[in-house]
């Protein structure tokens, strides 16, 4: 009897950390995804602190400020880790769009069966439409195309 290993769930695990070197370790663990997230939206709101708000409004440190540069980061890579368009990451979705609009939309290039075609400049004239009366059929009555008569 074959016995078939399905090893997908093993390998999607996301590598985490549970251990930040000898002095802090926790009880769960964080995927690496998440704090890299959180390190980069704290290391923006943090250039965004001191270079915007820190000169239109000077003061000390306040409870704001830490909502701004702790909670916001924090619900910014829940967010990041939550959405998953098109069953996608979001990086690789975002990655995938810039490059359609880049790539396609922008400079206007057509495709056929994923080739792409030279662009001609054609136009298309479409002729008036004509009524098309029964001469032969049925009289106050229209007859189909396909309806003929039998000789």
């Amino acid at each position: 009897m074959r016995k078939v290993f399905n090893y997908r769930r093993v390998f999607r695990i996301p590598y985490s950390f549970r251990r930040f070197g000898n002095f802090i370790e926790f009880n769960f663990d964080i995927p690496a995804t998440f704090l890299a997230n959180l390190t980069v939206a704290f290391l923006v709101m943090l250039f965004f602190w001191a270079k915007i708000i820190q000169k239109i409004i000077p003061h000390g440190f306040t409870m704001w400020d830490s909502i701004l540069l702790v909670g916001f980061p924090i619900s910014v890579a829940f967010i990041i880790q939550k959405v998953n368009p098109d069953g996608k990451n979001i990086y690789r979705f975002l990655w995938g769009f810039i490059s359609y609009l880049l790539f396609i939309k922008f400079p206007k290039n057509e495709y056929c069966h994923d080739e792409k075609l030279a662009h001609v400049e054609e136009k298309v004239h479409f002729s008036l439409l004509y009524k098309v009366r029964n001469r032969g059929g049925k009289k106050n009555g229209n007859t189909n195309t396909h309806e003929g008569h039998p000789e």
